[in-house]
């Protein structure tokens, strides 16, 4: 069970032929680093579980993930891209494309201005494109959120983390992502796992870049957005109104009411964004990082401090 080796017709490998040279982010069971490779000396994402195998069984949900990476391949530049993967010391290592610009997530936090609707039709495009490969492919991603958005060094979205991706038509339990981003019809245990269920969390996703809000957590609102009723802070004028019933139709509780992610390509406006270079993700000004001293350090400490800037604001 413990044995190393590698999933692929390749020579061995380990995470000795690896430079570690920062943390990018972890979950409940991996980690994953930026590492550069000892052989090629290009850079990489290097996911690593953070405890080791506890059975067969335990050692076949690791390997799904690569069976979906290989499934998906290269075709898509809007999914992220695998290398290989290998087991070592009863730990699970996976080698994928390294995106330079960090995730969509880290990239909404980090603007200083609201992000402009162009920008956001430019998103769609590339999460739709990728949302497209993977359902042609009859796989549910389930868990679509800014974290799992990740941007390459010229701007360009894809869609990683495949660890909750699923078959079309799966009933399968345990299987519901992030419940921040759920679809109402996850959660019934047996539910069937359709695309339309990506679609909610997509527009959850849109809904939140669209107003630089966080979504609700849960609560009332949080069962607002399950039930049509979409909140629209500032009113009219807080955002376009094609914008925004382009992203209730995503949030319809009824899924075969939401549109397909092809059909949102078809879209005139997703069109028209589709022939233009989405500048603004190479160009956005940032928030001023502000030095951090210990609290016996800060003068004029109070415990009413708040972070500035658009995002983070509640819902």
């Amino acid at each position: 069970l413990f044995a190393s080796g590698s999933f692929d017709q390749e020579a061995a490998v380990s995470s000795e032929d690896f430079e570690k040279i920062k943390r990018l982010g972890a979950g409940t069971s991996s980690e994953v680093f930026k590492c550069r490779s000892i052989s090629d000396g290009k850079l990489y994402a290097l996911k690593i579980s953070k405890r080791q195998f506890r059975s067969k069984r335990d050692r076949e949900n690791y390997l799904t993930e690569v069976q979906i990476f290989k499934r998906l391949g290269y075709a898509c530049e809007h999914t992220l891209h695998y290398h290989r993967a290998w087991q070592e010391q009863g730990h699970f290592y996976i080698q994928s494309e390294y995106c330079a610009r960090g995730n969509l997530k880290n990239f909404l936090d980090d603007i200083a201005v609201p992000l402009p609707e162009d920008a956001i039709w430019g998103f769609v495009v590339d999460i739709c494109a990728g949302l497209v490969h993977i359902h042609t492919h009859n796989l549910v991603h389930l868990d679509i959120k800014p974290a799992n958005i990740f941007i390459t060094s010229d701007g360009k979205l894809k869609i990683g983390d495949f660890g909750m991706v699923t078959e079309v038509g799966s009933s399968e339990d345990g299987r519901e992502g992030d419940s921040v981003y759920m679809a109402p019809e996850l959660l019934n245990n047996l539910a069937i796992k359709s695309p339309a269920a990506d679609i909610f969390s997509f527009g959850i996703m849109l809904w939140e870049m669209l107003f630089s809000r966080d979504p609700p957590q849960d609560g009332d609102m949080w069962h607002n957005f399950r039930a049509d009723k979409i909140p629209r802070p500032g009113g009219q004028e807080g955002s376009s109104d094609e914008l925004f019933e382009f992203v209730r139709s995503c949030l319809q509780r009824d899924p075969a009411k939401r549109p397909t992610a092809r059909s949102i390509l078809k879209m005139p406006r997703v069109v028209a964004a589709s022939q233009e270079i989405n500048q603004f993700v190479l160009t956005a000004p940032k928030k001023k990082k502000t030095l951090r001293f210990p609290p016996h350090l800060q003068l004029g400490r109070s415990d009413s401090h708040r972070r500035d800037g658009c995002r983070r604001l509640p819902a």
